[in-house]
Formats: structure tokens, C-alpha cells, sequence
């Protein structure tokens, strides 16, 4: 899976949203991209900035993690960002494995554009949610 980000100028009343996307199969690293536009509308942007591409993202938005479930090889780092209020998310694990004990990795409290990554290293289900607002759950599904 890759990772998408989206850019807009809310504060210009002309705003463009912007959404970059990975191609499938791109190598997760970090990347420079560019944005050049012209319009008769909208004054020249040349902003030049780098982006993480990620094996596999989950967002935290409206007080939902997108997607809820998730299917991973065991291995794969997960990065979760929180794109909600300040107000702070922090997500913790209860986990059933086929091959190890229970972990419950747990992250910070995560503000407004923080990210955590976790690496799923064994088999397993594991069911998450968020510490602060209860209601939030997500599910990985960790395959050997």
C-alpha cells in the first residue's frame, strides 16, 4: 500500500486541493516532489517539499481510523497520522497471536499531524483503539 497526502490552502479563497499518490509498488522512502501551477485564477506556486512513502498508512480523521481493518505481513511497519484536533489520540493494542504471547504496543499521545509507526512481528489479530476517544477501534490482521 502506499501512502497519500493531502495538501490544501484553506486560508486563499481560490485554494486548489492538491493529493499526491504513490503508484503501487513504490519503494517506501522519502521523496521530493514538486508542485508547479499557472492560472489566470490562481497566483504561480512553485513549492518544492518532501513526502514519506510508508508501507502501509492508517489515518486518524473525523475520530475513525481509515481504513478500520488492515491486513499485513508479519514484518511490515504500520504508520498511523493523526489528521484530528489537537486535542491528542494514542493508540494501544490488545493482540492474539498464533505464535507469541499478547504485546499491546502502545503509542504517544499523538496531536495533530504526529505519526507513530509500529512493526507487526508475529502472526496474529490485533485489535487497537484509541485510549482517548474509546469509540475509535481499528484491526490489523497479521499474516505469517
Amino acid at each position: 500500500m502506499c501512502c497519500i497526502h493531502f495538501l490544501e490552502f484553506v486560508d486563499d479563497p481560490h485554494s486548489i486541493p492538491v493529493k499526491l499518490k504513490a503508484d503501487v509498488g513504490l519503494a517506501p522512502a522519502k521523496y521530493s516532489v514538486t508542485i508547479e501551477t499557472s492560472s489566470a485564477v490562481v497566483a504561480a506556486l512553485n513549492l518544492t517539499f518532501t513526502v514519506d512513502v510508508v508501507p502501509e498508512l492508517v489515518v486518524m480523521q473525523d475520530l475513525a481510523f481509515h481504513p478500520q481493518n488492515i491486513t499485513v505481513p508479519v514484518g511490515t511497519p504500520v504508520t498511523w497520522v493523526n489528521l484530528d484536533s489537537p486535542s491528542g489520540v494514542a493508540t494501544q493494542a490488545t493482540t492474539t497471536s498464533r505464535s507469541s504471547p499478547a504485546r499491546t504496543p502502545t503509542s504517544p499521545v499523538m496531536t495533530m499531524l504526529d505519526t507513530w509507526s509500529y512493526t507487526f512481528d508475529a502472526a496474529g489479530v490485533v485489535e487497537y483503539y484509541c485510549t482517548i476517544h474509546a469509540f475509535m477501534k481499528g484491526q490489523a490482521t497479521v499474516t505469517g
